[in-house]
């Protein structure tokens, strides 16, 4: 029995869609998913409907919905309509990542999301990576300085957190309600080449599952309490290529990660 919420996140099957997702989860042992919701294709009567059902129906959380994309420019009300489903299906958390460079611009539409996401009965959660305009825990904290609504928290993604150059004391620095769920992965400890098609590269193709790699997991783990979720972040380019069967990869991912915990946590 997994004790703790450890989600399916999107990034492994990256060619399913919510409700292909929402089932591979629950099919291959998972206690919670987590939704990558594209509004072009997602956002519509049908999908919404039938998500609804499973949520209110199987026995499994839906950890988080993803991702809410801020831009330079105007709001994107789509955001707002993803929030809108998160709430309908019980999600516990939205993820924002922002490549808007103007923080404050940054910061008036994530309280947004956090004002919407609250009447959604949803947590939000800004992430920092290289990819984006804030790459690193200051300047995520930066965001959530001048953001007025109390909504809001940051998502610690490990390999991202490495990439930053950050260690696992630095998270001693902050209240750890800051930080409702972590996602995980391993991967490499250093990067080769710096450039931003290598981080790209890096965050979608070359992660592993917990204990395959040589990021201080165990360190980072253990700053936090045995009852916080994981979501499983595991965008691999080996998993895809062998475990095409979407339900054998996502449950190959999960056994490995409970026996890394077993073993090492």
């Amino acid at each position: 029995m997994v004790e703790r919420l450890i989600s399916l996140a999107s990034g492994v099957v990256p060619e399913l869609d919510p409700i292909e997702t929402f089932k591979v989860a629950i099919k291959t042992g998972y206690n919670a998913v987590g939704l990558m919701v594209i509004p072009e294709r997602d956002l519509n009567s049908s999908t919404i409907k039938e998500l609804t059902i499973m949520s209110k129906n199987e026995n499994i959380k839906i950890l988080d919905i993803e991702v809410l994309m801020l831009e330079p420019g105007d709001f994107n009300d789509d955001h707002l309509r993803i929030l809108d489903l998160g709430g309908e299906i019980g999600a516990m958390h939205s993820l924002t990542v922002s490549n808007d460079s103007n923080i404050n611009k940054t910061s008036e539409k994530f309280n947004k999301i956090c004002n919407h996401a609250r009447d959604c009965g949803i947590k939000s959660v800004f992430e920092f990576l290289m990819i984006t305009k804030y790459r690193n825990l200051d300047d995520a904290i930066n965001v959530l300085d001048l953001t007025e609504s109390q909504n809001k928290g940051i998502l610690i993604d490990t390999l991202h957190f490495q990439r930053a150059n950050h260690k696992a004391s630095d998270i001693k620095n902050y209240d750890k309600i800051l930080f409702p769920y972590l996602q995980l992965c391993d991967g490499e400890v250093d990067l080769l080449n710096k450039k931003y098609e290598d981080y790209l590269d890096d965050a979608l193709n070359g992660r592993s599952a917990p204990g395959e790699g040589n990021l201080p997991l165990e360190d980072i783990i253990k700053e936090f309490s045995l009852s916080l979720p994981f979501s499983l972040e595991v965008r691999s380019k080996y998993y895809r290529e062998n475990y095409k069967n979407v339900y054998d990869r996502a449950s190959k991912i999960l056994s490995k990660t409970l026996k890394y915990l077993d073993t090492e946590i």
